[in-house]
């Protein structure tokens, strides 16, 4: 595919609506056209994710592309991680995510609108070439929060990174709860927190929104 796309095929594309072939036709073409990808990242941008993204896989190298068009269009990079889970005593209800949870293989599977119960839940997202594993753990009904960071080639722990976790008050305005860096193991750990809204903020990596709820 060489023309750039129509507007009906963009759409089509991101409602998941195109036949296999022509799906890998637009990806290749998105790939190397930043008019078309554009196109791509504004619609999703305005359209709900979860109705619009529903069954359809869309490849790492045009995510990273779209993220890279949004960030420079809005003037901010957007979270790579969208977390959503329910603490009750011991358990952790994942609510929604936009990464993988990892079971204890660890073999990643796919979760949007799945569920998982347990003493703490892993979730990974693959972004910026890093492996971002977030971990929530219940303790007397108060999560863990614990984020872990590696080089998505080498698999080697990235440490010396600033990490900085943040709170939305009522009115919406964010606070530094907690800044530090990860670890030589790759870890930030930030220990029991309250339900609420935070926002875990990489240094050239990115967000991770996480909302806690409690039951």
């Amino acid at each position: 595919m060489t023309e750039c796309l129509s507007d009906e095929t963009t759409a089509a594309y991101v409602d998941g609506r195109l036949e296999e072939a022509d799906r890998r036709a637009v990806e290749t073409h998105l790939v190397h056209c930043d008019r078309c990808l554009e196109q791509v990242a504004l619609l999703k941008r305005v359209m709900d994710q979860e109705a619009a993204l529903a069954g359809l896989e869309i490849p790492d190298a045009v995510l990273a592309r779209a993220e890279a068009l949004i960030a420079e269009r809005f003037g901010r990079r957007p979270a790579v991680m969208d977390l959503a889970v329910r603490i009750a005593g011991s358990l952790v209800d994942v609510l929604r995510t936009t990464g993988e949870i990892l079971t204890p293989d660890p073999a990643p599977v796919p979760v949007r609108g799945r569920r998982r119960k347990g003493g703490c839940a892993r979730v990974h997202k693959c972004v910026e070439n890093h492996d971002l594993v977030v971990e929530v753990e219940s303790r007397a009904s108060r999560p863990v929060l614990r984020v872990l960071l590696n080089q998505a080639e080498t698999r080697l722990p990235v440490h010396g990174v600033r990490v900085v976790l943040s709170r939305a008050s009522d009115s919406e305005t964010r606070f530094t709860d907690s800044e530090t860096r990860f670890t030589e193991r790759g870890l930030a750990d930030f220990g029991p927190r309250d339900p609420g809204h935070y926002r875990i903020g990489i240094e050239d990596v990115g967000d991770v929104d996480i909302d806690i709820e409690s039951s």
